[in-house]
């Protein structure tokens, strides 16, 4: 599954709040320790590669200056040109953008994006004579109350999956417990939700740079400081090269690495989970991403404003 890049790995290892930064594949690729192994840690990002970035397949931006429902505390702004109709933002509620912020001591994703929830979801009896949920509720939308039907078409049971509290709207968990709050707005039996989140990893113990070359650089995270349901042994690895032509690309692990040596579990699923116990020098890592263990993944651009 590729798509989204950086963002997918953070709607695969965070819950709902922020979503998905560093991987574009769904696949998990975990290592016993910091690569490559005879570099040391670096505590700074390089100067050429501070500023504000955007992948470059993205091209739209929520903002938050016009108020919304009427109050004055959630505002959005529309610096770049987006089209409002009585102060509700008129993108399609699936747009969404990653902005990236890079300085000396940390990295921080500002994810925005639209949602659309519906009402309410009442199935359809089908030639099968089946209920089923139209198509508009099983894929695009999430649904804001569901009914279910029993064997003899009776109504069962009315889950209610939101609630709406003054100006935000909230998510229930799984298990009845509240997700963040969101801005909204309403449009017909469409209620589009405006989320805006931030990640901030910080350059430190469980965060570093080691350099393998000229403008070449591999970024160690654990993954106990992506989610607290992730064994904070385990490390991710990714690489970062600065561009001449000033862009920052990103260098990933993909399937084609799970067949290296080093590799010694694999947990296959929808997401497979490959576990490395690898200690590789920089001139390794370098031949193994000259080979193609490394897939090219993001493309980030330097913004203007």
């Amino acid at each position: 599954m590729k798509k989204k890049n950086w963002l997918a790995v953070l709607r695969l290892f965070l819950p709902a709040v922020v979503v998905s930064m560093l991987l574009t594949s769904c696949d998990a690729y975990n290592f016993s320790q910091p690569q490559p192994a005879d570099r040391e840690n670096i505590y700074l990002f390089p100067d050429e590669m501070l500023g504000k970035w955007k992948e470059d397949t993205l091209t739209t931006e929520i903002d938050f200056s016009v108020p919304l429902n009427n109050n004055s505390g959630d505002k959005l702004n529309n610096n770049s040109g987006d089209k409002f109709i009585d102060n509700t933002l008129t993108l399609p509620a699936d747009e969404d953008e990653g902005v990236y912020i890079i300085t000396k001591h940390y990295i921080s994703l500002i994810f925005t994006s639209g949602e659309k929830i519906v009402e309410g979801a009442w199935p359809q009896l089908t030639n099968g004579n089946e209920f089923r949920y139209p198509d508009r509720y099983n894929s695009y939308y999430k649904v804001m109350q569901t009914i279910s039907y029993d064997s003899l078409k009776h109504p069962v049971d009315t889950t209610d999956n939101y609630i709406v509290y003054r100006h935000k709207i909230y998510e229930k968990t799984q298990d009845r417990l509240l997700e963040k709050g969101y801005s909204y707005y309403s449009n017909g039996d469409t209620i589009v939700v405006l989320k805006k989140d931030t990640l901030t990893i910080d350059l430190g113990q469980n965060a570093f740079l080691r350099k393998l070359g000229d403008s070449l650089y591999v970024l160690n995270i654990k993954k106990g400081i992506l989610s607290d349901e992730m064994d904070p042994a385990w490390w991710r690895v990714m690489l970062l090269q600065k561009t001449a032509d000033d862009k920052i690309v990103q260098w990933e692990p993909f399937s084609k690495t799970g067949q290296l040596g080093c590799m010694f579990y694999e947990r296959p699923s929808k997401s497979n989970y490959f576990y490395f116990d690898c200690q590789w020098s920089a001139a390794e890592l370098l031949r193994l991403k000259a080979e193609g263990y490394f897939t090219k993944g993001a493309t980030l651009m330097r913004t203007k404003d």
